[in-house]
């Protein structure tokens, strides 16, 4: 989903909530059909989360500001609604370095906000993703460490997620990223 046009460009940030009905419709009609379905933050990952070096504050309220209303709104939907961070992040102006840890200060962010918000967000799986979702080793083992950084040993009643055939922690986290040509 792109949220822009449908959000206040300032805080809080607030998703109009005709938008937000509408979204919940079409995403109960594709779990009605028995796929698992992806709601993720597209094309904003270009239209301003990709200003995150420059304007750092701004990005991190809107993008936390979005995640938390999302996770929200959805945290009754089955397990089969999965959540992405963002599609192909990029960052203006960053470094090698500061992109990575950028993308992953976003990442652990939208985890915990999605953990935190509850219902069946405690065991809903989440996608994450490389810069751009390119697979080059380097930015997969900048991902490998952002996921393995992630605690998602507990259910919501804070027993460890193996305790009474709960879901492994580490089955909760989807990996994704573009093929590469060829």
């Amino acid at each position: 989903m792109t949220w822009s046009d449908h959000q206040a460009a300032t805080a809080p940030y607030t998703i109009d909530a005709t938008y937000l009905d509408r979204v919940e419709q079409v995403v109960q009609y594709a779990l009605d059909e028995g796929p698992y379905v992806v709601l993720n933050v597209h094309h904003d990952s270009s239209q301003w989360v990709s200003k995150i070096a420059t304007e750092h504050d701004t990005v991190r309220a809107r993008f936390d500001a979005t995640w938390t209303q999302i996770a929200e709104r959805f945290k009754d939907a089955p397990r089969t609604l999965l959540f992405e961070a963002i599609n192909e992040p990029t960052f203006e102006g960053a470094t090698a370095e500061q992109k990575a840890k950028l993308l992953d200060e976003l990442q652990v962010s939208f985890h915990r906000i999605v953990r935190d918000a509850g219902g069946n967000n405690d065991d809903r799986l989440l996608v994450l993703t490389s810069q751009v979702g390119t697979p080059s080793q380097e930015l997969m083992d900048d991902l490998h460490r952002t996921i393995t950084s992630l605690d998602d040993a507990r259910r919501g009643d804070g027993r460890p997620s193996d305790a009474g055939g709960g879901v492994q922690g580490h089955h909760r986290r989807v990996l994704r990223h573009h093929p590469l040509p060829g």
